[in-house]
């Protein structure tokens, strides 16, 4: 028998809003109610793997749901897989010879990185990271397939054999995913192996040990079906079968639906939105350089009356060098964050920042009223503390008009007579909100 050498232990998924499952309330969708929302188990496996909460507590939410189904799922990987067995079944249905390019073995070197990324990520039982690899290889074999265009090039004069090429690739491609995704989807993956017309038994992670860490070896089809039992992949001459539709779209109207009839007795899940963090619009009064650490600032933060200071820890000093520049900057702050230390300085709450495409942060300021909280119209706020850690489970965006937005929800002042806020300016737009 084998000894155990390791564990994998989680935190707590929450429902909605950070509300806890409970069965007696019935709020959260637990396995006996799973299945008569229509959502297949292969769905349900990946958006729960894709939100495990591994190292802090995590969220099920619906809008989430539909996004990471539709969005990942589908648009991604379920499309590769559809698009190339559908386009070489046009073809003729048989696995032709690769004749490789340079971008062709750059192509290969990007997604076997990607395949080791995912072992790695396998064996430290980080399963959300190794289903995103699983996600980033079908991104890339679709970015493949738009730009080669091989249904523009069989009409091209001489361009039938690098359409043959292109579509050799990306059916080894989807064979890998069929390798991939079968801890996560196990029935997607053999629905994937029946439409290649192979055996499950021959999947394997192409590739071997050397020096204490794993190399990927995929490449295009093999010559032979022996080879390619040795070397992973189908092969040149192979007849693959007829493409089915791997998943249906989650419908967006269901959403409502499902949180009124899961969100519980007493919740207001069913019916109204909730919003996490508790966002308010203060002034900064103090600022100076963390003496233990280069990047961080320390800031005090006037909130308005009755909530007085509060002592900020804010990683921004690449952005901010000058203290002095920071005084007088109005901000905003999640206040129901739980405290902690920075090098030795307690926090007590975050500074939000834009944040764009380069990492590049700064600080979000904003026209406002000190003391205007800000939310989503009409939405709930839950004043539970959280972990600062956890903020990246509640994704918020500056769109390219220029507003802070929540699951496409614009946030605005929560406080009667409030000023109005302006939009922010085109330095901040099509950003993610940081802290």
């Amino acid at each position: 028998f084998t000894l155990l050498d390791s564990i994998s232990v989680c935190d707590y998924l929450q429902y909605e809003g950070g509300l806890k499952f409970s069965k007696s309330r019935g709020t959260g969708v637990f396995g006996d109610k799973a299945k008569e929302t229509g959502i297949p188990a292969s769905v349900w496996r990946f958006y729960l793997l894709s939100v495990r909460p591994e190292s802090s507590d995590t969220a099920f939410d619906w809008s989430s749901l539909c996004e990471r189904v539709n969005g990942e799922l589908i648009n991604k990987f379920g499309n590769l897989v559809n698009r190339c067995i559908s386009f070489l079944g046009k073809m003729g249905g048989v696995v032709p010879k690769v004749h490789m390019e340079k971008r062709d073995h750059q192509f290969f070197a990007k997604v076997n990185k990607f395949v080791e990324d995912y072992v790695a990520a396998m064996d430290a039982a980080q399963l959300r990271e190794g289903l995103k690899k699983v996600i980033e290889i079908s991104q890339e074999g679709n970015g493949l397939l738009q730009r080669e265009a091989p249904w523009k090039l069989v009409k091209e004069k001489g361009g039938k054999q690098r359409a043959d090429s292109v579509l050799g690739i990306c059916i080894n491609v989807v064979w890998l995913l069929a390798v991939l995704a079968e801890p996560y989807i196990p029935s997607i993956s053999s629905k994937i192996c029946e439409q290649l017309r192979i055996p499950k038994s021959t999947l394997f992670i192409p590739g071997e040990e050397e020096k204490g860490a794993f190399r990927s070896g995929l490449g295009p089809p093999a010559a032979t079906w022996e080879e390619a039992k040795e070397k992973g992949g189908v092969f040149v001459g192979h007849k693959i079968g007829k493409n089915q539709p791997l998943f249906k779209p989650i419908d967006k109207d269901q959403l409502p639906e499902f949180r009124k009839k899961y969100g519980g007795a007493g919740s207001d899940t069913g019916t109204t939105k909730l919003f996490p963090f508790n966002i308010l619009v203060g002034e900064i009064t103090e600022a100076k350089a963390h003496e233990k650490a280069a990047h961080l600032a320390v800031v005090k933060v006037e909130l308005g009356p009755g909530r007085g200071q509060k002592q900020i820890v804010s990683g921004i000093r690449k952005e901010y060098p000058d203290s002095n520049n920071l005084i007088g900057k109005r901000v905003l702050v999640i206040e129901n964050v739980a405290p902690s230390n920075f090098k030795g300085v307690r926090t007590t709450g975050l500074l939000l920042c834009a944040e764009d495409a380069s990492k590049t942060k700064r600080l979000i300021e904003i026209k406002a009223k000190v003391g205007t909280k800000l939310a989503p119209k009409e939405a709930k706020i839950v004043q539970k503390r959280f972990k600062s850690k956890e903020f990246s489970n509640y994704p918020m965006e500056v769109t390219a008009d220029g507003a802070i937005t929540y699951k496409g929800d614009a946030l605005v002042p929560k406080k009667k007579g409030a000023e109005a806020l302006v939009s922010l300016d085109q330095t901040y737009r099509n950003a993610n909100v940081a802290i």
